[in-house]
């Protein structure tokens, strides 16, 4: 069975068409170029975090139930279901950028 999360961002379109996203359960943030792209840099932003969390065996945030302010009419409160084992498999080939193997 796939490990799924489902965590809560706060959106805010900006002028041009791009979004901020605020990540509030792990006071993060991301933003991406248009919404499609901001949807995927928050999951990726999340599943990060949830991998950190549990390398350094900190203990995830409780999901909000609602934002933590008053929102502007330029923001939402969207919740993301999340399929972490998804993501792990997709971001596995990716190496850390710097990491490179040199030969002496």
């Amino acid at each position: 069975m796939a490990e799924c999360f489902s965590y809560p961002v706060v959106m805010k379109k900006r002028r041009g068409g791009s979004y901020f996203v605020d990540v509030i359960d792990f006071q993060s943030a991301t933003q991406g170029d248009n919404l499609e792209d901001a949807f995927y840099m928050a999951k990726d932003c999340i599943c990060n975090l949830i991998a950190s969390y549990r390398k350094h065996r900190i203990p995830l945030p409780t999901p909000s139930t609602k934002p933590n302010r008053i929102l502007s009419k330029s923001e939402s409160f969207i919740v993301l279901d999340i399929n972490y084992d998804k993501w792990k498999v997709e971001a596995e080939p990716l190496e850390p950028l710097g990491m490179e193997t040199v030969e002496i």
